[in-house]
This record gives structure tokens, C-alpha cells and sequence, in this order.
């Protein structure tokens, strides 16, 4: 039986002064910056990569709005699928020691915006030193048909599984083995398949939007419709609106804050919203002074997207480099309930 396999991997440990039960979040970046200095070899930070839809759209992973209107069939099977495995994985070390700490008896995650599953499965792979007794469990939701048929179907091409491999030789994790079937010396050549039996009842994939996500969890078992966790990495533009990835004023957050009443609703006492770490996400460029050596030397925590999350009952416990060319600028995605 899975419960038995001596499941390699504790990263409890990369973050060893940090009490994620308090709340003095300017240490937490303090020793984050330390951390991240010291695990820099690792090369945390995602980059999407371009691509090319019909010949004619090629930019940053994103579509501009204009262009998804001429698109056949659902819209949302063309904006922004990309997604990788161990993407920002400090950020999940953190979720791991987190919930360790605050949830010991267990929780369960609600990833929306899972795309074609990869991140879904990072996380539960980044928390099975934790896990030997399936205490936490996870379900990605998406929009999106075609990629929630990728991630249901658990079968990926070379080039992405290839830097699975390499992070669980990094983290100390089982053998590749362990997680999928597929020969890596065949290359190009072979596509590897998701071991069932590894995620057998703690992970699964549902339709959702998180604009629902009140009238989603309504409908899950006790455990999935009380999430100490929600998911919902460098998506948030999908509710801003700014989808053009060169304007950054063109935004609303009317939806935002409908959206983080109803996860603080939701959430349990400590419960905790991971974000992502894309400039867009934070609204970055929305304020002139980004520039300021104050910010870009430190963290950036004042945008309208932090103001809304904060006048809501959140506050940042966790902050990430974020994505070129601002890596040294540290924006807060991980956020924690403090308020009824």
C-alpha cells in the first residue's frame, strides 16, 4: 500500500526562524531574502514561455483581448495555460512548514486556475514529507475544458516533466520513478504518465471558476468545502481585467474584492490565500513609484490589488522575488486571514 512507501523529503527546514503563527511578516521577508540568497543555485525564478497561437499571436504566455475574439469555440481554452511544475517552489516550502504548523491534523487545498495540472501536482507532491498519513488532500479547478482533460489524463511531454526531475534531485524528494512511468533517456521521444496510485484519493480535478467559488465548495464533501488552503497563482488579471500584458492601468477590482470576501468567508481561522508572483498580478506597474530604491530593494505591498486584500481581513505572510525583469522586487503572495 502507498501508506507504507517511506516517502522521502522534509523541507521544514528552509525556513528555521521563521513561526509561521506570527504575524511580524517584515522578518518573514527578512529571512526569506536570506533563504532565497542561499538556495539562489536553484534558479526559483518562473518565466513564461513564449509561444505561438496559429502563427499570428506570439508574446509572454498571454492573449491580447482583441485577438481572443476572433478565436473559435471556449475563449478560455486560449488565455494563459501555461503553467510548469515547481514554479516559485520557496513559496510551497513555505505552504509546506505552514501547514505543518497551523494545520497538523490536516486540511484540504482548493487550486484554481489549475491549468493542465502540473502546479496542482507540485504541491502535493512538495508536502508528501508531511503527508505519509494523506492528511492533506487538493483539487484543482479550471475554466477550461481542454486543460482540465490534460491534467485528468495525468500524460506530459518530455520537456515539461524534465524539470520535475530535476527539482526532486534538487529538494531530496523520492526518484522520478516514484511519480511517473516513462523512460527519460528515450527523450523527445516519450511521454510520461502520472502514477495513480501515488495521488490516489488526496488529489483530483473539478470545473470551476473561483468567481463561484461560494457555490463550488457548497457542493464538495465535508473536508474539500472547508479548505484551510485556496490557490490562485498569477491568474487574478482574469478579474481585474487587464489582460493586455503592456497596459497595467486597465484594471477593476470590483470583482476582486466580491472574490476575496467570499474566500475570507470561506477560509478558517489562519487559513491562508497563495498568490502569484507575475508583476501583472500585483497591479506593479500601477504605481509611479515602483522605481523608488525603497521598493525595489524591498518589499512591494501597497498596490490597490494588497489595499483590497487587506481592507478584507488579510495580511501578507510570505513574499516572492517577482518574475523578470523585477526579481529583486519581493511582492506578497501569500496572504493570511487575521479577521472575522
Amino acid at each position: 500500500m502507498i501508506h507504507n512507501i517511506n516517502i522521502k523529503y522534509n523541507n521544514l527546514d528552509y525556513f528555521p526562524n521563521i513561526d509561521t503563527k506570527k504575524s511580524n511578516y517584515k522578518q518573514v521577508l527578512t529571512e526569506q531574502k536570506s533563504c532565497q540568497a542561499k538556495y539562489s543555485q536553484l534558479n526559483m525564478k518562473a518565466c513564461f514561455a513564449p509561444y505561438i497561437l496559429k502563427n499570428k499571436v506570439s508574446f509572454d504566455g498571454r492573449i491580447y483581448r482583441e485577438d481572443c475574439k476572433s478565436l473559435p469555440g471556449n475563449k478560455l481554452d486560449y488565455i494563459c495555460s501555461d503553467t510548469q511544475f515547481f514554479r516559485d517552489p520557496i513559496s510551497l516550502m513555505f505552504l509546506t512548514r505552514y501547514l505543518a504548523q497551523n494545520f497538523p491534523d490536516g486540511t484540504h487545498i482548493a487550486n484554481f486556475g489549475c491549468s493542465s495540472g502540473e502546479e496542482t501536482i507540485t504541491i502535493s507532491t512538495m508536502l508528501q514529507g508531511i503527508n505519509q498519513d494523506r492528511k492533506y488532500t487538493i483539487t484543482g479547478y479550471d475554466t477550461s475544458d481542454k486543460m482540465l482533460d490534460i491534467a485528468q489524463k495525468g500524460i506530459y511531454e518530455y520537456d515539461s516533466v524534465k524539470d520535475f526531475k530535476k527539482n526532486l534531485n534538487r529538494h531530496g524528494f523520492n526518484d522520478f520513478s516514484f511519480y511517473f512511468d516513462g523512460d527519460m533517456e528515450a527523450g523527445q521521444e516519450e511521454s510520461f504518465q502520472v502514477k495513480n496510485e501515488v495521488f490516489q484519493d488526496i488529489l483530483g480535478y473539478k470545473k470551476g471558476n473561483i468567481f463561484e467559488i461560494d457555490k463550488i465548495l457548497e457542493q464538495e464533501d465535508e473536508q474539500a468545502k472547508n479548505p484551510g488552503v485556496i490557490v490562485f497563482r498569477n491568474a487574478w488579471y482574469h478579474l481585474t481585467g487587464n489582460l493586455d500584458p503592456q497596459v497595467y492601468s486597465d484594471y477593476n477590482l470590483d470583482t476582486v474584492r466580491e472574490t476575496v470576501k467570499k474566500i475570507h468567508k470561506i477560509l478558517p481561522e489562519n487559513g491562508i490565500l497563495v498568490c502569484g508572483n507575475s508583476e501583472r498580478e500585483h497591479l506593479f506597474y500601477d504605481n509611479p513609484e515602483f522605481l523608488d530604491p525603497l521598493v525595489t530593494e524591498g518589499g512591494y505591498d501597497f498596490s490597490p490589488f494588497h489595499n483590497v486584500l487587506k481592507e478584507e481581513g488579510f495580511e501578507p505572510v510570505f513574499y516572492s522575488g517577482c518574475q523578470r525583469p523585477y526579481d529583486e522586487v519581493y511582492v506578497p503572495i501569500i496572504w493570511k486571514k487575521i479577521s472575522n
